[in-house]
C-alpha cells in the first residue's frame, strides 16, 4: 500500500516546481489529485507508482520551459494586480508560501481561513480545478498542494459579476420553495437563457484567455451577464433543511452525485467534476471559520453547478437510476476498486479514482445504492465529453 510517507515524498518530488500547473495550453495538472485519491483508496504502491508515472509521461510539461508556462508568462515576479490575469503563477506560488510561513505560522487552517474567502467568488476559474487542488491537498494536510492550489485560484480567478444589493441575503440560502431537482427542471425549461448562452458562447470561444474551449465559452455568458438571474430565480429557490454548513455541503455532494448518475447522458465528464469539486469544497470549508464566508462560497458553487448543468445541454434526469434494480446485487467496495485498478494504466483516467473515492467517503456516512452505482458507471462506461442539447417537453 502507498502509505502517507510515500505520498508526501511523491507530492514533493513532483510538485509544480517540476511540472507546470497546466499543460497543452489550458488543461489542468491533475497529478496531485490523482495521487491523493489513490492514497485514500489504499492503492498498492506498485499500481500507485505505475499509474502516476504514466500520467507524468503522457501529459505534463516542464515547470518553466513548457509551452503553457511560457505562454502565460509564469515567472516569479508579480507586476501589479494579477488576480485572474493568468500570469505570474510562480510569483503567486512564492507569495502564498511566504504568507503560510510568516503570516500564518505554517498553519494550514489559518492560511485557508485567511485567504480563501476573498478568492471564492471566482472559484469557477479553470473549471473549478484550483479549488479541487486545494481541497484534495487539505484532505491529506499537504501544504505543498494547498499552496499550489491557492496560487492557481488567484492566477485563474474568474469572479461572478453581480451586485450583492440585487440578490437575496446569503443567510437566506436554503429557504426557497423548490427541491433542487425541481430547480433543475425549471432552469432547463428556460429556452431564452439557453439560447442566450448558445449565442454568446460563439463570441467567446478561443478569443478570451479564460474562455478557451466549448465548456468554458458556454459558462462565460452566465459569469458575466446572468449571475444575478441565477441567484434570484434559481439558487435562492432551492429549499433544503440543514442544521449547519457541514450538513449543507454534504447535501450538495450527494446532489452532485444524483445529477451525475441520473443524467440521461451516462458518465458525463463535466457533471463528474461537480462531484469532485463539491467534495473538495467540503474539505476547504472545514477550515473557514466565518459562517457568512462559508455560505458565500456555497452560494457561488451552487450557481456554478447550475451553469455547468446548462452548459452540458440541460440533460433530463432519471431518478430511477439512483437505486439498484430489483434482484441486482451490488459488488463490495473492494470489488469496485479492484475492477478499476485492474484496467491497464494506459486505459484509465484519474477521474475514475476520484469519483470512486468520493462515493466511498459518502457511503461511509450514509449508505445508499447510488454511491456504488455511480462508481460502477465511471468504471464501466466511457466518458461523454461532448454536451447534448435537447428541447424540453
Amino acid at each position: 500500500m502507498a502509505d502517507k510517507n510515500h505520498l508526501e515524498k511523491f507530492l514533493k518530488e513532483n510538485s509544480v516546481e517540476k511540472f507546470y500547473i497546466e499543460y497543452n495550453g489550458f488543461l489542468s495538472n491533475h497529478l496531485a489529485h490523482g495521487a491523493i485519491a489513490l492514497f485514500h483508496l489504499n492503492d498498492a504502491k506498485s499500481h500507485f507508482d505505475a499509474y502516476l508515472t504514466h500520467y507524468v509521461k503522457e501529459k505534463l510539461e516542464d515547470s518553466r520551459n513548457g509551452d503553457a508556462a511560457k505562454s502565460q508568462k509564469a515567472d516569479d515576479e508579480i507586476k501589479g494586480d494579477v488576480l485572474g490575469q493568468r500570469v505570474s503563477y510562480y510569483g503567486l506560488y512564492n507569495r502564498y508560501w511566504d504568507l503560510y510561513k510568516n503570516k500564518y505560522d505554517s498553519d494550514l487552517t489559518s492560511l485557508v481561513n485567511g485567504e480563501f474567502p476573498e478568492l471564492s467568488r471566482g472559484l469557477i476559474g479553470s473549471l473549478l480545478h484550483p479549488m479541487i487542488h486545494i481541497g484534495y491537498g487539505l484532505s491529506v494536510e499537504s501544504a505543498q498542494v494547498v499552496i499550489e492550489g491557492l496560487a492557481y485560484l488567484n492566477h485563474s480567478n474568474t469572479r461572478l459579476v453581480y451586485d450583492v444589493a440585487k440578490v437575496p441575503e446569503v443567510e437566506a440560502l436554503g429557504k426557497g420553495d423548490l427541491d433542487i431537482t425541481e430547480v433543475l427542471v425549471s432552469i432547463a425549461s428556460n429556452d431564452e437563457l439557453f439560447a442566450f448562452m448558445e449565442s454568446e458562447m460563439a463570441l467567446k470561444k478561443g478569443k478570451v484567455p479564460m474562455y478557451r474551449g466549448a465548456l468554458q465559452s458556454s459558462l462565460a455568458p452566465f459569469v458575466e451577464s446572468r449571475s444575478e438571474q441565477l441567484f434570484n430565480d434559481y439558487v435562492h429557490r432551492i429549499k433544503v433543511d440543514f442544521k449547519d454548513t457541514d450538513d449543507l455541503i454534504n447535501w450538495i455532494v450527494d446532489k452532485a452525485i444524483v445529477v451525475y448518475l441520473a443524467s440521461e447522458v451516462d458518465n458525463d465528464f463535466a457533471l463528474l467534476h461537480g462531484v469532485t469539486s463539491a467534495w473538495a469544497l467540503k474539505q476547504i470549508l472545514k477550515r473557514v471559520h466565518d459562517q457568512k464566508h462559508r455560505l458565500e462560497a456555497i452560494r457561488v458553487f451552487l450557481a456554478v453547478f447550475l451553469m455547468v448543468y446548462m452548459a452540458q445541454g440541460r440533460p433530463k434526469l432519471d431518478l430511477g437510476k439512483l437505486k439498484a434494480k430489483e434482484g441486482q446485487k451490488l459488488p463490495s467496495w473492494d470489488e469496485i476498486k479492484s475492477a478499476a485498478f485492474a484496467k491497464p494504466v494506459e486505459e484509465i483516467d484519474e477521474h475514475v479514482f476520484k469519483l470512486i473515492q468520493v462515493c466511498m467517503d459518502r457511503d461511509n456516512a450514509n449508505h445508499m445504492d447510488m454511491y456504488k452505482l455511480a462508481s460502477l458507471t465511471v468504471v464501466n462506461m466511457p466518458f461523454n465529453m461532448v454536451r447534448k442539447s435537447y428541447v424540453p417537453t
